[in-house]
């Protein structure tokens, strides 16, 4: 651990299409972050199957009125100047459950979970999101779906402060005053012990519990979708198994994972789908 504080969002490159939203904005944007991490959890909805929908958008869980997924994806195309990184021609993702991303390095893998995070729009083509078009980045509709989405990176950024203090300072901007059961409870997911991890400084803590601390961060907010990019590099096999338990206990509950992993042996036992993304083609 480097002791460095940071507002846990990635360095990487926004690229030369004009639609995204700057790594180093990415906080006040809203997503990726520990402070608007994700916003409402993801509740189903009590419907059935033969009523026809009517009123209202997606609930973002895969609403069985309309059969809507919660990722659209139809002719999207990113770029970087004039070579082509990304080209969907069609991909659905339904809520719920564990999706897997595989791919070599430099295939389009992080620009997917990008634009899924919905920190880069398409440079061509059009994404939907809970059976909402995404509109511009800077539009405030976009926005609000922003902060229901969080994205963990592969290296995990802490503040400078106690596991108790990076987990609540999230719930701390979103106004909630009463953080405790929330703080306590996310740190279970990850399997760190409350009692044991509450108060210790970020740079008291190995690389595997400040990977799982970032993700207690994101998970204390029931988020309705979590990004994971290459989570468990670096990790030790007990860390790892850690983050697939999470993971599998977040989608139980009605959160959609979606996990970039070089590891497949960690990965497929854990994903339902994985998709191959390889020269910015996506299959699968």
């Amino acid at each position: 651990m480097s002791g460095r504080e940071d507002n846990g969002v990635s360095r990487m490159s926004p690229g030369s299409c004009e639609h995204n939203i700057p790594a180093d904005d990415a906080l006040a944007a809203g997503a990726g972050d520990m402070a608007d991490g994700a916003a409402s959890e993801a509740h189903p909805e009590e419907i059935h199957p033969g009523a026809a929908h009517t009123e209202g958008p997606c609930t973002g869980v895969l609403c069985t009125r309309c059969h809507v997924p919660l990722y659209q994806l139809e002719g999207v195309v990113r770029r970087h100047g004039e070579r082509t990184v990304l080209d969907v021609p069609r991909l659905d993702i339904t809520a719920g459950g564990i999706t897997g991303v595989v791919g070599p390095n430099g295939g389009g893998k992080s620009t997917l979970l990008r634009l899924l995070a919905l920190l880069d729009a398409p440079c061509r083509g059009e994404l939907h999101f809970a059976g909402e078009a995404v509109g511009p980045l800077s539009a405030a509709r976009t926005a609000e779906l922003r902060r229901s989405v969080t994205l963990l990176l592969q290296e995990p950024y802490l503040l400078r402060r106690s596991v108790y203090e990076n987990v609540a300072f999230g719930l701390s901007m979103r106004g909630v005053r009463d953080t405790a059961d929330a703080v306590r409870g996310a740190l279970e997911l990850v399997a760190l012990d409350p009692d044991v991890f509450l108060h210790r400084r970020w740079f008291e803590l190995s690389g595997g519990e400040a990977q799982r601390v970032a993700l207690a961060a994101r998970l204390a907010f029931s988020p309705r979708v979590l990004l994971m990019d290459e989570p468990t590099a670096s990790l030790d096999e007990d860390s790892a198994a850690r983050i697939a338990d999470a993971a599998r206990a977040v989608a139980g509950r009605g959160t959609t994972v979606i996990v970039v992993s070089h590891d497949r042996d960690w990965l497929e036992p854990l994903a339902d789908r994985i998709l191959k993304v390889r020269r910015g083609l996506v299959e699968g």
